[in-house]
């Protein structure tokens, strides 16, 4: 419990910083530009909104993990997925500015607790989901999936791998589920038409975090439901 209160704290005072972020990280702009501890030219509701997303993603992330050794991995990856999933429904882009370094970056923070085969699961997994976006591209070019979706999920592939196998096809499942809920939706309320491109890096982040947070009390749900 506390721990995920001290999570959900850093989330609060990095919000600001990631609020920055989702302008400039798009615009090419340097990472720490002028104010950068307060957002930058990030408006009041921008930065509201980011805090309130980062504070509860890290503070979910904190309370579900508590003070292991993969902390810091999954903290890293809640801030990255929060300032992505802003930055693609704001202008439909990935930057590789934030998904190519977060490869490293997470097998880095992922060897700390030195569970080498979930690293080695992890790296596995980055380039099974990576294969599945990039079939899912080349398959349905101009279908909304592009190149920044394969990079994305080849980080969340790294980073959910790492948990385990089933925890990374519930993280797919939940994302293309939440991505078509979404979808759908927006046809409906017609605030989309069908040559439309949605952004779909939120829903596979989101379905990423879930994962992380509630994956072993969905998968022990579903092989309740199985047996």
């Amino acid at each position: 419990m506390l721990v995920g209160l001290g999570c959900a704290v850093l989330g609060g005072l990095l919000g600001p910083f990631l609020a920055g972020l989702t302008l400039r990280i798009p615009a090419g702009d340097p990472v720490l530009g002028g104010r950068w501890w307060r957002g930058g030219d990030a408006g009041p509701g921008r930065v509201g909104a980011v805090t309130v997303l980062a504070a509860g993603a890290l503070g979910a992330v904190g309370a579900a993990l508590g003070a292991a050794a993969e902390l810091p991995a999954f903290l890293w990856l809640a801030a990255v997925g929060v300032t992505l999933a802003v930055i693609d429904l704001d202008c439909l882009r990935l930057p590789d500015r934030l998904t190519l370094p977060s490869v490293p970056v997470g097998i880095a923070l992922l060897a700390l607790p030195g569970d080498w085969p979930a690293l080695l699961r992890g790296v596995l997994g980055a380039a099974v989901a990576a294969g599945l976006a990039l079939a899912l591209a080349l398959l349905a070019p101009g279908g909304g999936f592009g190149l920044g979706d394969v990079k994305l999920l080849a980080v969340l592939g790294l980073f959910v791998g790492w948990l385990g196998w089933a925890e990374l096809a519930l993280a797919v499942g939940l994302g293309f589920t939440l991505g078509a809920v979404a979808a759908v939706g927006l046809l409906a309320a017609r605030r989309a038409g069908l040559r439309d491109h949605l952004a779909f890096g939120p829903w596979l982040i989101a379905g990423a975090l879930l994962a992380v947070v509630a994956g072993p009390d969905l998968l022990a749900a579903y092989r309740s439901a199985g047996a």
